[in-house]
C-alpha cells in the first residue's frame, strides 16, 4: 500500500492557501457574474468565519454561513432521492466490482490502485475513484460501471477540491480518531458494502452503524470518528454530494474557485 505523501493534501494539511487561492479566483469570477446572489461565499472570504451555535461543527479550511447544519441526515430526505436511488439500485454492481477491487490487494500491483490513511490504531484502505477532486483513472477502468454510477449521482462533488468517492475499508481493531472535516459545503454519504457486527460511526457523539445496501448520510464538518471492533472487514463506499441547500450560483462559483 502507498501511504499519503501529498503537501496538497486537504485533509492530512489543512493548508491555508486553498483559501487564499479561493479568494483570487473568486475576485476573477466576479468579473463576470452578479455579486449579490454570492454575498455569502464572499463575506466567509474575506473573513475566516467559524460556527458559533454549533460547538461540535468546525471545518478546518472552508464554512460557508446560513446554510443548514445538522450532524445526521435523513436517507429520505427528498433532495437526495436520485442520488440514493440511483446507488440502492445498483448495489449488486458495486458489491461486485469492490470485490474485484480486493483482488488486486494481493498483487504487486496493490499500490497502484490502493492507499493506506493514517489511523490511531489498526489499518484503514482505500481505493480512489475521486480524490480531492481529480479523477483516478486507472481506479475507474478497473472499476467502470461503479466510476460511471457516481459520474451520474446530481449532487456528486465531481469538480471541487472537497469532493471524495472512494472504497473505504476498515480492518478489524481499527479506530479512526476524532476529527473534523475541510468544510460544510458537502454531506458525505456512505453505502455499506460489508458490515460486521460491532462496527459504528460517530457524529456529534451519536453513533449509527452501517447496513449493507443502505446508505448513511452525515455532515463531517462536525467532529466524527469510526471502529471497527469485529474481526472482519467493514467496507463502505464514501461519497461526497453537494449540499442540497446552496442555490446553483453559489454551487457554480464554489465549483470554481475550489
Amino acid at each position: 500500500f502507498t501511504a499519503c505523501k501529498s503537501p496538497d493534501c486537504v485533509r492530512c494539511q489543512k493548508y491555508l492557501h486553498v483559501r487564499q487561492g479561493a479568494r483570487s479566483k473568486l475576485q476573477y469570477y466576479l468579473r463576470s457574474k452578479d455579486s449579490k446572489p454570492l454575498t455569502k461565499v464572499i463575506l466567509a472570504l474575506d473573513d475566516h468565519v467559524s460556527p458559533r451555535k454549533y460547538t461540535m461543527q468546525n471545518p478546518n479550511v472552508f464554512y460557508l454561513p446560513g446554510i443548514s447544519a445538522k450532524p445526521w441526515w435523513n436517507e429520505s430526505e427528498v433532495l437526495f432521492n436520485e442520488d440514493l436511488d440511483l446507488l440502492r439500485r445498483n448495489f449488486n454492481d458495486i458489491k461486485r466490482e469492490f470485490q474485484e477491487a480486493l483482488k488486486v490487494q494481493s498483487s504487486e500491483e496493490c499500490s497502484r490502485y490502493w492507499s493506506q490513511n493514517d489511523t490511531e490504531s489498526g489499518k484503514w484502505n482505500i481505493f480512489c475513484f475521486y480524490n480531492q477532486g481529480s479523477k483516478m483513472r486507472d481506479n475507474c477502468l478497473l472499476c467502470p460501471k461503479t466510476c460511471k454510477l457516481i459520474e451520474q449521482l446530481p449532487h456528486f462533488m465531481q469538480n471541487c477540491i472537497f469532493g471524495n468517492a472512494l472504497f473505504s475499508v476498515l480492518h478489524p481493531g481499527t479506530s479512526i480518531e476524532e476529527h473534523y472535516g475541510p468544510s460544510n459545503l458537502r454531506i458525505r454519504c456512505h453505502l455499506g458494502l460489508d458490515v460486521p457486527p460491532r462496527c459504528a460511526l460517530t457524529v456529534a457523539k451519536e453513533s449509527k452503524t452501517w447496513t449493507e445496501g443502505q446508505c448513511l448520510l452525515f455532515d463531517d464538518s462536525f467532529l466524527h470518528c469510526a471502529e471497527n471492533k469485529s474481526d472482519e472487514e467493514r467496507a463502505v463506499l464514501m461519497l461526497d454530494l453537494w449540499h442540497p441547500y446552496l442555490s446553483q450560483p453559489e454551487r457554480s462559483a464554489l465549483e470554481h474557485i475550489f
